[in-house]
C-alpha cells in the first residue's frame, strides 16, 4: 500500500501531465526519463528521487513544490508510510 505522500504525488504529476496535454511518453522524452519510470510513479508502485523530482517540475514547467502535497503537522507517522520505530527495553527496574 502506497503511503499518502506517495498517492497524492502520483494524482498531482497525472493531472499536471494531462493539463500540459502531454502523454506518459511526452513527458518522459521531454524530461529524459523512460515512459515506463513515468507510468510507475503515476500508478503509485515508485517514489521519485529528488533529482526525477527536478526533471519533471521542469519537463511540466511547474515548481517541484507543486507536484508534492503539503502535509500536516498533526498527521500520523502511519499515514505518511513511516514504520514505529521506537524501542522497548526490555529491562526491568
Amino acid at each position: 500500500m502506497a503511503s499518502l505522500l506517495v498517492e497524492e504525488f502520483a494524482r498531482r504529476l497525472q493531472a499536471l501531465r494531462e493539463r500540459a496535454g502531454l502523454t506518459q511518453e511526452g513527458l518522459a522524452a521531454r524530461c529524459g526519463l523512460n515512459r515506463t519510470h513515468v507510468y510507475f510513479l503515476e500508478q503509485k508502485q515508485r517514489s521519485p528521487k529528488l533529482e526525477t523530482l527536478e526533471k519533471l517540475a521542469r519537463g511540466l514547467q511547474v515548481q517541484p513544490r507543486d507536484l508534492l502535497p503539503e502535509i500536516p503537522l498533526t498527521a500520523p507517522a502511519r499515514a505518511l508510510g513511516k514504520r514505529n520505530t521506537r524501542r522497548t527495553s526490555s529491562r526491568s527496574k
